[in-house]
């Protein structure tokens, strides 16, 4: 949640602009004209909403709890907010807060959904206005990791005695893929080594008894369960 603090500015930027550009609707221009000839303003409403689904991102990997940012406008106000993944309906959003500009009323909406099921998904929403006009159906897809990664040291074996240069081998797995993967040589901090699920690389150690610990970590920022090692290193 802490990144959204940063880039919702810069939404907030687009979206004054998008406001700007829709601010010469049809609806605004007959009512100002009405107003000007001093008839009624009761004007019927036929002109649909729209909404924008600014988070996620299409093709954008996400955990069961996600972040989601939706942006609704409408010349008259917006009634409700529907928001759901696959087919299902997640939230019914109502009672928006709203705000006007240039005679367009928008709702900017910052909330959470869960969905459960891994792989490739289908995010959508849609929202209606107070004239019952509803807008299209804004959709992006995106692909949900349910599962945290897991790591293994396949060489060395933990107590083998190896020469001081020797090569490490780890293996990798996830449900959607990795971010990367972390060494620490005798407890001096883990730096990542590498992105891809499968490593071979050389190490250089004193003699003497050493440990290794790895982990991995997913796209979603969860980590795997440290594996270690202790080894004994032999110059002779």
């Amino acid at each position: 949640m802490k990144r959204l603090f940063f880039i919702i500015p810069i939404i907030m930027i687009g979206i004054i602009l998008l406001i700007g550009s829709c601010s010469q609707s049809p609806i605004v221009d007959e009512i100002s004209s009405s107003n000007n000839g001093n008839e009624t303003s009761d004007v019927s409403d036929s002109s649909k909403p729209s909404i924008t689904l600014v988070i996620p991102t299409n093709g954008q990997v996400v955990p069961e709890s996600f972040d989601v940012i939706v942006f609704g406008v409408d010349n008259r106000g917006i009634g409700k907010i529907v928001l759901g993944v696959g087919s299902q309906e997640k939230l019914v959003l109502t009672n928006l807060e709203q705000k006007t500009n240039d005679g367009i009323i928008y709702s900017f909406i910052l909330t959470n959904l869960y969905h459960g099921v891994g792989g490739t998904n289908q995010v959508f929403a849609f929202c209606e206005d107070l004239s019952g006009n509803i807008s299209s159906t804004n959709k992006v897809m995106i692909v949900v990791d349910t599962e945290a990664p897991t790591v293994s040291i396949i060489s060395p074996t933990n107590l083998q005695v190896v020469s001081t240069n020797f090569q490490l081998v780890l293996s990798a797995s996830d449900d959607v893929g990795i971010e990367g993967l972390y060494l620490s040589i005798n407890d001096d901090g883990f730096v990542k080594i590498s992105s891809d699920l499968n490593v071979f690389t050389n190490l250089v150690l004193t003699e003497g008894t050493n440990s290794i610990k790895v982990y991995s970590k997913d796209l979603v920022g969860r980590m795997s369960v440290i594996q270690s090692v202790s080894l004994v290193v032999d110059s002779d």
